[in-house]
């Protein structure tokens, strides 16, 4: 018996059979830490698409409260040589 040369079939160098020769292949296996399906956005990317739920709005509120609360949260004035508002 004796193996035609396929144009699909990449040539061998050797004369081992392996799996891929003969177009098997394992399918692949996604590990999951968890049995609960997680959704894809589960954070905003960016400010703006917080901004559009109101769970993130109040979280951000929530967040900043509390930093003035422990005064964590400090205004300092910005250095003479440093404009605060930039431009594109």
């Amino acid at each position: 018996m004796s193996i035609v040369p396929n144009e699909s079939q990449p040539q061998r160098t050797h004369s081992m059979v392996t799996r891929s020769i003969n177009q098997i292949y394992k399918p692949k296996q996604f590990h999951v830490v968890t049995k609960h399906l997680i959704p894809h956005a589960i954070e905003p990317r960016c400010v703006i698409q917080a901004l559009y739920d109101s769970r993130w709005k109040q979280a951000m509120f929530e967040e900043l409260i509390a930093l003035m609360r422990h005064n964590k949260w400090i205004l300092v004035p910005p250095p003479k040589n440093y404009n605060p508002i930039g431009c594109k």
